[in-house]
Protein backbone atom coordinates (compact mmCIF):
# COMPACT_ATOMS: atom_id res chain seq x y z
CA UNK A 1 0.00 0.00 0.00
CA UNK A 2 1.69 3.31 -0.60
CA UNK A 3 1.18 6.70 1.71
CA UNK A 4 -1.52 8.03 -1.41
CA UNK A 5 -3.96 4.67 -0.70
CA UNK A 6 -3.84 4.45 3.12
CA UNK A 7 -6.94 5.29 5.20
CA UNK A 8 -9.25 8.05 4.75
CA UNK A 9 -10.46 10.29 7.21
CA UNK A 10 -12.76 9.58 9.18
CA UNK A 11 -12.26 5.83 9.92
CA UNK A 12 -15.37 3.63 9.57
CA UNK A 13 -15.23 2.94 13.02
CA UNK A 14 -14.93 6.46 14.04
CA UNK A 15 -17.65 8.21 16.23
CA UNK A 16 -16.26 10.82 17.94
CA UNK A 17 -13.04 13.28 17.33
CA UNK A 18 -11.57 15.45 20.12
CA UNK A 19 -13.66 18.29 21.27
CA UNK A 20 -13.10 21.41 22.95
CA UNK A 21 -12.70 21.70 26.56
CA UNK A 22 -13.80 24.69 28.01
CA UNK A 23 -13.35 25.17 31.58
CA UNK A 24 -10.85 24.09 34.21
CA UNK A 25 -7.25 24.67 33.85
CA UNK A 26 -4.37 21.65 33.15
CA UNK A 27 -3.35 20.06 36.74
CA UNK A 28 -1.25 16.98 35.29
CA UNK A 29 0.99 17.18 32.58
CA UNK A 30 2.31 13.38 31.04
CA UNK A 31 4.26 11.51 28.69
CA UNK A 32 3.23 8.63 26.77
CA UNK A 33 5.97 6.74 24.75
CA UNK A 34 4.99 3.95 22.05
CA UNK A 35 7.10 1.38 21.40
CA UNK A 36 7.53 -1.73 19.52
CA UNK A 37 8.53 -4.82 21.29
CA UNK A 38 9.41 -8.30 19.79
CA UNK A 39 6.78 -11.03 20.79
CA UNK A 40 7.71 -14.20 18.65
CA UNK A 41 6.95 -13.37 15.23
CA UNK A 42 5.23 -10.44 15.49
CA UNK A 43 5.42 -6.90 17.23
CA UNK A 44 3.74 -5.77 20.01
CA UNK A 45 2.38 -2.17 20.87
CA UNK A 46 3.78 -1.46 24.25
CA UNK A 47 3.26 2.16 25.83
CA UNK A 48 5.33 3.60 28.75
CA UNK A 49 5.26 6.83 31.38
CA UNK A 50 9.24 7.73 31.54
CA UNK A 51 8.20 10.81 33.73
CA UNK A 52 6.31 8.05 35.88
CA UNK A 53 3.75 10.37 36.57
CA UNK A 54 0.93 7.72 37.11
CA UNK A 55 -1.35 8.53 34.15
CA UNK A 56 -0.23 4.55 32.43
CA UNK A 57 -1.85 1.79 35.09
CA UNK A 58 -3.17 -1.50 34.87
CA UNK A 59 -1.21 -4.51 34.39
CA UNK A 60 0.45 -7.37 31.93
CA UNK A 61 -2.29 -9.90 31.91
CA UNK A 62 -5.21 -7.71 32.14
CA UNK A 63 -4.21 -4.57 30.02
CA UNK A 64 -2.50 -1.07 30.48
CA UNK A 65 -4.73 2.03 30.18
CA UNK A 66 -4.98 5.61 31.15
CA UNK A 67 -5.84 6.80 34.61
CA UNK A 68 -7.92 10.00 34.37
CA UNK A 69 -9.00 10.35 38.65
CA UNK A 70 -11.84 12.14 39.34
CA UNK A 71 -10.40 15.97 39.63
CA UNK A 72 -7.79 15.71 37.37
CA UNK A 73 -7.14 17.76 34.02
CA UNK A 74 -3.99 15.90 32.11
CA UNK A 75 -2.01 17.73 29.10
CA UNK A 76 -0.77 14.33 28.02
CA UNK A 77 2.25 14.10 25.00
CA UNK A 78 1.85 10.53 23.50
CA UNK A 79 5.19 10.14 21.01
CA UNK A 80 6.03 7.37 19.11
CA UNK A 81 9.22 5.63 19.58
CA UNK A 82 12.20 6.81 17.53
CA UNK A 83 13.12 3.48 17.19
CA UNK A 84 11.00 2.47 14.43
CA UNK A 85 10.01 4.12 10.93
CA UNK A 86 6.33 5.34 11.96
CA UNK A 87 4.40 8.11 12.09
CA UNK A 88 0.88 9.32 13.36
CA UNK A 89 -1.39 9.32 10.56
CA UNK A 90 -3.57 12.84 9.43
CA UNK A 91 -6.69 11.98 11.95
CA UNK A 92 -4.15 10.61 14.90
CA UNK A 93 -7.18 9.95 17.09
CA UNK A 94 -10.47 9.35 17.59
CA UNK A 95 -13.38 8.25 20.22
CA UNK A 96 -15.28 4.60 19.37
CA UNK A 97 -18.49 5.99 21.20
CA UNK A 98 -19.99 9.74 21.39
CA UNK A 99 -20.13 11.64 23.95
CA UNK A 100 -16.30 10.56 25.52
CA UNK A 101 -14.95 13.31 23.17
CA UNK A 102 -16.43 15.98 25.30
CA UNK A 103 -13.69 15.28 27.75
CA UNK A 104 -10.50 15.61 25.09
CA UNK A 105 -9.37 18.45 22.80
CA UNK A 106 -6.27 17.91 20.69
CA UNK A 107 -4.00 20.70 20.93
CA UNK A 108 -1.19 19.97 18.34
CA UNK A 109 -0.21 16.86 16.06
CA UNK A 110 3.24 16.35 14.30
CA UNK A 111 4.58 13.08 12.77
CA UNK A 112 6.38 11.44 15.78
CA UNK A 113 3.66 13.07 19.08
CA UNK A 114 -0.12 13.93 19.54
CA UNK A 115 -0.50 16.50 22.35
CA UNK A 116 -4.10 16.66 23.86
CA UNK A 117 -6.39 17.14 27.25
CA UNK A 118 -7.80 14.85 29.23
CA UNK A 119 -10.62 15.41 31.87
CA UNK A 120 -12.26 13.85 34.39
CA UNK A 121 -15.84 14.00 33.96
CA UNK A 122 -16.08 14.63 38.26
CA UNK A 123 -14.71 17.93 39.10
CA UNK A 124 -14.35 16.22 42.43
CA UNK A 125 -13.65 12.59 44.15
CA UNK A 126 -17.43 13.01 45.32
CA UNK A 127 -18.44 10.40 42.70
CA UNK A 128 -21.45 8.22 42.20
CA UNK A 129 -21.25 4.19 43.51
CA UNK A 130 -20.69 3.19 39.77
CA UNK A 131 -19.22 5.91 37.09
CA UNK A 132 -16.21 3.73 36.05
CA UNK A 133 -15.69 3.64 32.56
CA UNK A 134 -14.54 2.77 29.74
CA UNK A 135 -13.26 5.57 26.79
CA UNK A 136 -11.60 3.65 24.14
CA UNK A 137 -10.36 5.28 21.48
CA UNK A 138 -8.21 5.00 18.59
CA UNK A 139 -4.33 5.95 17.42
CA UNK A 140 -3.62 5.95 13.66
CA UNK A 141 0.06 5.19 12.96
CA UNK A 142 1.56 4.71 9.42
CA UNK A 143 4.21 2.38 9.66
CA UNK A 144 7.18 2.96 6.87
CA UNK A 145 8.56 -0.11 5.04
CA UNK A 146 10.41 1.80 2.86
CA UNK A 147 10.03 5.04 0.85
CA UNK A 148 6.96 3.37 -1.13
CA UNK A 149 5.64 0.76 0.91
CA UNK A 150 3.41 2.52 4.46
CA UNK A 151 1.28 -0.09 6.56
CA UNK A 152 -1.82 2.01 8.09
CA UNK A 153 -2.01 0.67 11.88
CA UNK A 154 -4.68 0.97 14.73
CA UNK A 155 -3.19 0.93 18.42
CA UNK A 156 -7.07 0.92 20.06
CA UNK A 157 -6.21 1.94 24.27
CA UNK A 158 -8.38 2.68 26.94
CA UNK A 159 -8.69 5.38 28.89
CA UNK A 160 -10.40 4.88 32.83
CA UNK A 161 -12.38 7.94 33.47
CA UNK A 162 -12.82 7.99 36.20
CA UNK A 163 -11.10 4.65 37.64
CA UNK A 164 -12.17 3.19 40.49
CA UNK A 165 -9.20 0.83 42.12
CA UNK A 166 -9.61 -1.95 39.87
CA UNK A 167 -13.15 -2.83 39.76
CA UNK A 168 -13.41 -3.60 36.70
CA UNK A 169 -10.64 -4.11 34.04
CA UNK A 170 -10.72 -4.44 30.19
CA UNK A 171 -8.24 -6.61 28.33
CA UNK A 172 -5.19 -5.17 26.32
CA UNK A 173 -6.34 -4.20 22.44
CA UNK A 174 -3.65 -2.87 20.66
CA UNK A 175 -3.08 -4.85 17.97
CA UNK A 176 0.23 -6.96 17.00
CA UNK A 177 1.98 -5.99 14.10
CA UNK A 178 3.90 -9.02 11.86
CA UNK A 179 7.29 -8.34 11.01
CA UNK A 180 8.43 -8.16 7.59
Amino acid sequence: MTTNERRVSPHPNDDALPSMITDDQVNKRAKVVFNLKPAGKYLKVVMSDPDLTGIIDGNADSGYYLRIDPGEHWLITMTLSEDWHWTFDTNPISFKRQGHSNYYKLISQSAQQVVFEAKSKHASARIPAWPFEDHPFNLYVLMNQSAETTYPVTIDPDVKNPPLGGNRESPATSQAVPLV
